[in-house]
This record gives structure tokens, sequence and C-alpha cells, in this order.
């Protein structure tokens, strides 16, 4: 029984971990990647990369760079020669989201045919309220290269993109007109005026149209009604007694 419960509680940890993790679309990744490479180092010892995207030559050879889906190049200038080795390909990409979604681990390969090589780029994609981003290098071995890179577009954006909520915005509310409001007063308190005052003729022991509530004051209200309009015009309908005829 109690292994049983623990497992669940681990089950349910782990679904609720699960629904929390990041993914890579909760990231604006568009832009990084640059028509040019980037270029970090000095003269004699340089570092080309590309988000996503061969780098077809040698940065300073202007020649293939061991592969040419290689987006990680370690260029070495000597007076003599220029060495540029590949330590990662673009389509050879693996990635790691960090628990609270403030780094992404960007894992770049590459396999030589000869000697059995295996170099790695390892890039720290670092969210970063910076307004100039920042790439650092370093070569930790031969064949390890691990970069520091510091981006506000490291940073997860919240919520939906401003075009996908313009998408979602309701209808704005119209405003209720005058008449509207008073239609819905009228018609309740018919409605009102019938379910209370029908109930009551009923137990008055009246039958027909006489449930109606004041039903003798309802048969006169057309010609109620008729009076009223003809007081309120008489002044309008009143005619001129003109000019009486003087006898001589």
């Amino acid at each position: 029984m109690l292994k049983n419960l623990n497992s669940a509680v681990i089950r349910i940890f782990t679904l609720v971990a699960f629904l929390q993790a990041y993914l890579i679309d909760d990231y604006k990744l568009d832009g990084l990647t640059k028509d040019k490479p980037y270029v970090v180092g000095d003269e004699e010892d340089k570092w080309a990369f590309n988000f996503r995207k061969a780098i077809p030559t040698c940065e300073e050879t202007k020649k293939a760079c061991e592969s040419e889906n290689c987006n990680s190049q370690k260029i070495f200038n000597s007076t003599e020669t220029t060495t540029c080795y590949c330590f990662g390909l673009y389509n050879m990409e693996t990635y790691k989201i960090k628990d609270d979604g403030k780094e992404i681990t960007f894992t770049y390969k590459y396999e030589g045919n000869e000697q059995n090589v295996l170099r790695t780029t390892v890039v720290h994609f670092i969210c970063s309220d910076i307004e100039t981003p920042t790439l650092e290098y370093d070569l930790q071995t031969e064949t390890k290269l691990d970069v520091t890179w510091k981006h506000k577009q490291a940073c997860p954006f919240k919520g939906k993109p401003e075009s996908e909520k313009k998408k979602e915005q309701p209808a704005e509310k119209k405003k209720v007109s005058f008449g509207t409001v008073m239609l819905i007063i009228i018609s309740c308190s018919a409605a009102l005026y019938f379910l209370i005052g029908v109930p009551i003729c009923f137990f008055m022991k009246k039958r027909g149209p006489e449930l109606i509530p004041f039903w003798p004051l309802w048969c006169k209200f057309g010609s109620l009604v008729v009076d009223g309009v003809k007081f309120l015009l008489s002044p309008c309908l009143r005619k001129s007694k003109g000019y009486e005829t003087v006898k001589s």
C-alpha cells in the first residue's frame, strides 16, 4: 500500500514538472541566424559561429572547413599557415532547457573521418537584459569548445506574441441604448404584473378574461388613450370663431 502511494506521488510530481517545463517554442529565436557568422577572438586565435546555419567556407582562408555543414569553426593563424577546424555541425544540434527557463544549452558535434576525431561545441545561451549580446568562448580541451552567449532572446517570452494576442482580443462591447433599457424594464414589469396578478385573481374565483388584473380598466384602455390624445391636441384642433358682422 505504501509503495503504491509513493509511486502515485512520484507520478504526480513528474506530471507537474512536465507541465511546468519550458519548451523551445517558448523562446523567440528568430533573428539569431545571420547572413555572416559571429566572429570572436584576435588575429591569432578566432572562433566563427552561426546559429542553425552552416558557414560554407573558412572565414580566413575562404576554403571549406572540413565540412560544408560546419557552423562552429576554430581558426588558428600562424606566421606560416592558417588552419581551420570544425567543432560542430548545425544539423547535429541538440539542446537542453534549464528548469527555470533562463538558459538553453545547445550542443554541436563534429565527427571526422580520420583518426576517429570527435569535436564538440557547447553553447550556453543565457537569459540577460543587457542591450548588447555578448559571446565568449573557451577552448577547454583540444576537442571541446565552451561558449557563453548572453542575450535577451534567451529569456522565455511571457504569454503569447502580440500578433496572436490581437487575434484573440474579443470585440468591443456595444453600449446599451436608452430605448433598450426602457424596453427591458417594461417587459419585466409586464411579466411580474401577470405572474403575480393572475394567481391572485384565480384565488378570488375569477375566470376567463377576468383573470387579467383590473380587467375593466384594460377594456377601457383604448378609449382612454384616444381621449388623452384628443386632450393633448385640443389646442391645435380648436376652430377660430372668426369675425362677427356688424349690423348697421
